[in-house]
């Protein structure tokens, strides 16, 4: 598995000094339907440490630490995260990963 990281997204953890991008899965449950995605955000070095100590599987890039969670997912050959920015700041985007 190869992971790419936008020019943007480089820049921005770069800047913040941030070194790992974790992709978490979300759930939330009301009484008709239940909801599972993937939330992928940056995240600091202490937040790092705690999802490696959840089990979240380590990817070594030279961007940055990739942490996956230890559920079954799909994997495309290569996954690509983003950053795009909206009226209220940024948001991170992935590409290749799916439940």
């Amino acid at each position: 598995m190869n992971f790419e990281f936008s020019d943007e997204l480089r820049e921005h953890l770069k800047k913040t000094g941030k070194k790992a991008v974790a992709v978490e899965l979300i759930s939330t449950t009301t009484s008709d339907i239940d909801i599972t995605e993937l939330y992928p955000r940056i995240v600091n070095a202490r937040m790092a440490e705690q999802l490696k100590k959840r089990g979240y599987k380590v990817f070594e890039t030279e961007t940055a630490e990739v942490l996956l969670p230890k559920y079954v997912l799909e994997y495309s050959d290569t996954v690509f995260f983003s950053l795009k920015k909206t009226l209220f700041g940024y948001r991170l985007e992935m590409d290749g990963i799916k439940l």
